[in-house]
């Protein structure tokens, strides 16, 4: 475990990994967390997919409410966006905000 302290920061890093529900206890008056890993919770997910890797999307598509992708040969009826359409994604996700899980629906508070 490692403890960083100023003044006015604070950090504390452990090396063991956390349930979301840890993590999302840590986190108060925030208006939206974007969450890589923990595929297992039941969360509103946006699919990513690089070309390159050759592995695909973690999940089945219809776990998704959009994909981001490179890949061309993707059939899908999902918004569809490019790895660098960063403006297109972020509209998608600020027009779709109330289709998201909020935190009550999860038993937080934050």
């Amino acid at each position: 475990m490692s403890l960083i302290c100023s003044d006015s920061k604070f950090a504390l890093v452990e090396m063991r990994k956390k349930s979301f529900s840890e993590v999302v206890s840590h986190i108060y008056d925030v208006d939206l967390i974007l969450v890589e890993g923990y595929k297992e919770e039941k969360l509103t997910k946006i699919g990513l997919c690089r070309a390159a890797g050759g592995q695909g999307f973690t999940s089945d598509l219809s776990e998704f409410i959009a994909i981001v992708t490179d890949a061309e040969d993707i059939d899908t009826e999902l918004p569809k966006f490019d790895l660098d359409d960063i403006e297109g994604l972020a509209d998608f996700i600020l027009k779709n905000k109330d289709s998201f899980t909020h935190s009550h629906e999860l038993g937080h508070s934050c």
